[in-house]
């Protein structure tokens, strides 16, 4: 079995459930978010974060350095590589 550091990684999707979290005030999710997206982006990776569904999820995400957004606010949720915040 080979190392999380050896293998190829590309990106980083936060779960549905911190996106929930940041639309309810969650300290925690909102902790969590942001020491997973500033984590990913010291390591050169890309985010997105999935179920989207407010404009205050998106600003808030945005304000954190998350790449890219899936969520009904945005269209259906896609793939990884076609996720955008347009």
């Amino acid at each position: 079995i080979r190392p999380l550091r050896d293998r190829p990684v590309r990106g980083l999707k936060l779960d549905q459930s911190f996106t929930a979290g940041i639309r309810k005030g969650d300290g925690t999710c909102i902790k969590l978010a942001q020491g997973l997206i500033g984590l990913a982006e010291g390591l050169g990776l890309d985010t997105v974060a999935e179920g989207v569904e407010t404009e205050e999820q998106r600003h808030r995400l945005l304000a954190m350095g998350c790449d890219r957004g899936q969520g009904y606010l945005l269209g259906r949720p896609e793939a990884i590589g076609h996720a955008a915040w347009s």
